[in-house]
């Protein structure tokens, strides 16, 4: 059985994981959104995505 991680605990950091991190970031935003689309979120939930992965961007960046 699997267990179910409950929202807002970080994944655990597996190689498919690492991979994966690796993968995002490269991804330009055009590309980024072009994958959650395919993961099927609409319009509305891939801007407010993207509105606070920037906010959580420019705070890494003021550290």
């Amino acid at each position: 059985m699997k267990r179910r991680i409950r929202e807002g605990h970080p994944l655990e950091d597996t190689e498919e994981m690492k991979l994966w991190r690796k993968q995002f970031e490269k991804m330009t935003l055009k590309e980024h959104d072009e994958k959650l689309r395919q993961l099927g979120l609409e319009e509305e939930d891939i801007e407010e995505f993207n509105r606070e992965f920037s906010d959580l961007d420019k705070k890494r960046k003021d550290k």
